[in-house]
């Protein structure tokens, strides 16, 4: 110290090794939480929305295979009535199978 009272800059206090092991780790912790951000705001929705899109198509596409192979042509009535019974179908056994998760059967 000089005769003021104030540290000179060769005095000045150095920070310890455990002191900056421990900005370096907040400094990682803050970047996970603004990646878990981006991706549970941004990426999640985006991601839901494109998996639910390629299972419609999934759907579309089974329902015409199973539809055509009894020789019912796309685009009549009874392609829309098989597309609705398979609906059905579908729409029971997610029934079953959630009922099944809860261990309700």
């Amino acid at each position: 110290m000089n005769s003021v009272g104030t540290q000179c800059a060769s005095e000045q206090p150095r920070i310890s090794l455990s002191q900056r092991k421990l900005v370096s780790l907040l400094v990682v912790a803050a970047a996970l939480l603004s990646a878990l951000i981006y991706v549970s705001l941004i990426s999640g929705p985006k991601a839901s929305a494109l998996a639910e899109e390629h299972a419609a198509q999934d759907i579309l596409a089974e329902n015409k295979q199973f539809c055509t192979s009894f020789g019912i042509v796309p685009a009549t009535e009874n392609y829309r009535r098989c597309s609705e019974a398979l609906a059905a179908i579908r729409a029971k056994q997610k029934e079953r199978d959630t009922d099944d998760s809860f261990g309700l059967l």
